[in-house]
């Protein structure tokens, strides 16, 4: 296809959104790129902190550390008045003990009191650096008169769309203005399946010009996005990584996606992740570093030169396209990463744009929210309840569960499915599917103390993953034998040359994790008397369906099968290589 041809396709659907914006009013503010630019300042005032803390418990905090962990993770403290608050994990300590706590940076997390925070810390700290992100902010042309998570965070937008959603009733006579809304903020987070389907509800409830066109635009920008999609080069190679995703949950809660791997690629049902959290396996998985003595956890990003995948794109001279909001991963200045925080039917129409735009492309689309905890998705009907970091906060307060995440889950698996459908059945170019760790889920009133264990370390419904590859060059089938993330790179130069991927083999498969620095987990692993989970682990698993845990104190555990202390021995052997988590002369076997 020429490239006139292509961009004036690409022209034709902005411009009918363009209309359609205008018709609703809607003005998106395309240009706030907000999400990386707060985590560059927070990285850059914590860089070089001892003792960093944040001042005011409460919606800006939970919020600020759920979008930002990484930045924040040597935060120990949060300082507030009321220091009987729910402290989510951290020390809460009263602005008087700063000083007793050797302080030496506070994060101001408030956009209402940020000013009468910043005139006490001037007053009576004035030793004390501090930062205001809002500041900064202004400083780079951005000035917001909300939180800056309200301006176009996910959270936010599906956050609104469940409001309404959850209060429709054809009976009551806002009906149609509450429809209005709800197709304003689903054209906003560019879902236009489910525009459609409001626009014309709302034609039949009001005949007119207007919605009449706006139904038209609605269907025919639909329409564009899926006839972009088939047409989209086979040269393209895309990554696409739904987060916190496990293998049963494809099987069970997304069965077009399980349809489609069964029918169109590769797929590995017996696949581990590097570790049980976003950077700490695709750090490692990218940089095909899994040496925890080289503290590859205290980086949030691979130098492009030790990433294979990205080495191959850059010689091939493709156009590397990153949909990975706040993150980026990788440091190399090819990438193209628009720093925004974006639903998955934001990141899908951005990438459709692009690989129409570039054709022989790399593309890297991070699937987060939907698939994350706590699962944030249009269809939930009842109350949404919106919470980033983990199910273990639902447990900070006395009691059971207080939210009915299995619900939020399934929902929200049924429209990843839903959205991804229509498109992969389109998408005729070279794919790796997979997710990046598992996740924990408990149903709704379940008591703390039936936590188990090990779902604090390496438990498989943290580790086990989909995995699965498209490509005309590979043989369509299921292969249950035992596999890794830590061939991310191989799949990816092999996409890239369009060469064929010889699967490995392995006899068993390493998954680690370093030590929890999350107050949140830290505290109810002690109230539960887990405290062993909380230290770095390598989990070696192996294809006989045996199981070896060493901590980092050198204690080993074993599971799967009933084997002796000297078979143990045989097993250590075989690994002995792989193993950095301790000195392999202080491993003792603890019999379970």
């Amino acid at each position: 296809m020429e490239q006139s041809c292509i961009k004036g396709q690409i022209m034709v659907i902005d411009e009918l959104y363009q209309e359609l914006s205008s018709l609703c009013g809607i003005n998106e503010n395309d240009d706030l790129n907000i999400a990386n630019l707060v985590g560059n300042i927070l990285g850059d005032f914590t860089k070089d902190k001892r003792n960093p803390a944040i001042w005011c418990m409460g919606e800006h905090t939970r919020r600020l550390t759920a979008d930002y962990v990484f930045y924040l993770k040597n935060v120990r403290y949060i300082i507030d008045r009321n220091a009987d608050i729910n402290s989510d994990g951290y020390e809460i300590i009263r602005p008087s003990a700063i000083k007793a706590k050797d302080i030496d940076g506070i994060i101001i997390s408030s956009y209402v009191c940020r000013n009468e925070i910043k005139d006490q810390i001037q007053r009576e700290y004035p030793e004390v650096e501090y930062l205001d992100i809002y500041d900064e902010l202004e400083r780079n042309g951005i000035c917001l008169d909300t939180e800056y998570y309200m301006v176009s965070h996910p959270y936010s937008l599906y956050g609104q769309i469940n409001e309404i959603n959850s209060s429709l009733d054809k009976s009551n006579q806002n009906y149609y203005n509450e429809l209005k809304q709800l197709l304003i903020l689903y054209i906003r987070i560019k879902d236009f399946r489910l525009a459609k389907e409001i626009a014309e509800e709302i034609c039949g409830l009001k005949k007119s010009s207007e919605n009449d066109r706006i139904a038209e635009l609605v269907s025919n920008i639909y329409a564009e996005e899926l006839r972009l999609s088939s047409s989209i080069d086979e040269n393209n190679v895309l990554m696409l990584l739904c987060d916190g995703v496990r293998y049963e949950d494809v099987i069970n809660g997304m069965p077009d996606v399980a349809e489609w791997m069964r029918k169109y690629t590769l797929s590995f049902s017996n696949t581990y992740s590097v570790s049980v959290g976003t950077f700490e396996s695709l750090i490692p998985a990218f940089s095909e570093d899994y040496d925890i003595d080289s503290e590859f956890y205290k980086n949030s990003l691979v130098p492009s030169k030790n990433c294979r995948f990205i080495q191959e794109a850059l010689s091939e001279h493709r156009s590397i396209y990153f949909y990975t909001d706040a993150e980026k991963y990788i440091d190399e200045p090819a990438i193209h990463n628009n720093g925004k925080w974006q639903t998955l039917t934001q990141k899908i129409w951005d990438f459709i744009h692009d690989s129409y735009e570039e054709g022989n492309g790399l593309y890297y689309l991070h699937e987060l929210y939907e698939s994350h905890f706590s699962f944030p998705n249009p269809y939930t009907k009842k109350q949404l309840v919106i919470n980033g970091r983990t199910i273990f906060y639902d447990y900070m307060t006395d009691g059971g569960l207080k939210t009915d995440y299995v619900m939020q889950q399934n929902y929200a698996f049924r429209y990843i499915n839903d959205t991804l459908k229509p498109f992969l059945d389109r998408w005729d170019f070279r794919i790796l599917f997979l997710a990046d760790h598992g996740h924990k889920i408990y149903p709704y009133g379940m008591p703390e103390k039936q936590i188990p264990y090990n779902d604090f370390s390496f438990a498989d419904r943290l580790l086990r993953i989909p995995f699965a590859i498209k490509s005309p060059d590979l043989q369509v089938e299921i292969d249950d034998r035992l596999y890794s993330q830590h061939e991310l790179n191989n799949i990816l130069v092999a996409l890239e040359k369009g060469e064929q991927y010889q699967p490995a083999r392995y006899n068993y498969v390493k998954s680690q994790r370093t030590a929890i620095y999350n107050p949140l987990w830290r505290g109810l692993c002690k109230r539960l008397g887990y405290e062993q989970e909380l230290k770095a682990f390598e989990r070696f698993t192996f294809d006989d369906g045996t199981i070896l845990v060493i901590y980092g104190d050198g204690e080993m555990r074993c599971f799967g099968n009933n084997i002796e202390e000297k078979e143990m021995q045989e097993y250590l052997n075989l690994i002995h290589n792989d193993i950095t988590v301790c000195d392999i002369n202080k491993i003792r076997i603890i019999n379970e």
